[in-house]
């Protein structure tokens, strides 16, 4: 008798476990709007005319909104700030130069489920603003953003993740070119 209401009690838990399972999972793949924020990093990879004896890297923050279409593509508004790149010249002196970029993002996700790989491509507008001296300059003109990362859901709503992206700028901060490592969390409605 023991043994009976233990297999009708296992059977009874497959069936109603077994669906909310898979419905959990699909849930991590599901067309809505997301916010996220986080910690950037930047490695600067400037074009170095041989003046220059030594490059520092930028720290800033990041926030991003997005709606995701469809189980493997989503499309989302990046914005980013790092403080300080620092540059340093062979005959004395430095360049601190604050970078703002904001693009607008394609998102390929590459698996669903609790962990999800993507692929990252974008374009935008890069803003920097140099200070030598005492005096400042600023330019901005466009930038495009490709990389990828990767998410990992705590639950269909809740995710952790990171994002390592290289920053292509053009004209006025032609030059300007960085790699990026972003480590956020993601919240999705």
């Amino acid at each position: 008798m023991a043994a009976k209401r233990l297999g009708l009690g296992l059977t009874l838990i497959a069936m109603i476990g077994i669906p909310a399972a898979a419905r959990a999972e699909d849930d991590y793949d599901r067309s809505g709007f997301y916010l996220g924020a986080g910690i950037g990093f930047g490695w600067e990879q400037f074009e170095d005319t041989g003046e220059f004896s030594s490059f520092d890297s930028g720290i800033g923050l990041d926030g991003w909104a997005g709606y995701r279409f469809a189980p493997h593509l989503a499309g989302e508004l990046q914005l980013e700030y790092l403080d300080r790149f620092n540059t340093s010249f062979r005959t004395g002196g430095n360049i601190d130069t604050d970078v703002v970029v904001f693009t607008g993002n394609l998102k390929v996700y590459l698996m669903t489920g609790p962990v999800q790989p993507f692929a990252v491509v974008g374009i935008g507008f890069l803003r920097a603003e140099s200070e030598f001296m005492g005096r400042s300059h600023s330019d901005a003109d466009f930038a495009a953003r490709f990389g990828g990362g990767v998410d990992f859901y705590d639950s269909p709503n809740l995710s952790l993740g990171a994002t390592v992206g290289y920053v292509v700028t053009t004209g006025g901060v032609d030059g300007l070119d960085y790699v990026s490592l972003v480590l956020g969390f993601q919240y999705r409605f």
